[in-house]
């Protein structure tokens, strides 16, 4: 649903809440990039979450870790 508001609101991207409720997959991550959209996830910390990030293709990563 997220996806469909951002594309009808010609939004640059979405913002998901890392290892919350849901988790997402690099294809998922794929698709939202074959669409024209960036993808943040938020909070990463942790160096193992951190290289997962960057390993599901994430255009942007916010974290806590110092």
């Amino acid at each position: 649903m997220g996806v469909s508001r951002a594309l009808a609101s010609e939004f640059s991207g979405i913002s998901f809440k890392y290892k919350f409720t849901e988790s997402i997959t690099k294809e998922q991550i794929d698709l939202l990039h074959r669409k024209g959209l960036k993808i943040h996830l938020w909070p990463v910390n942790g160096k193992e979450d951190i290289e997962e990030a960057k390993a599901l293709g994430a255009d942007f990563i916010q974290t806590d870790t110092f």
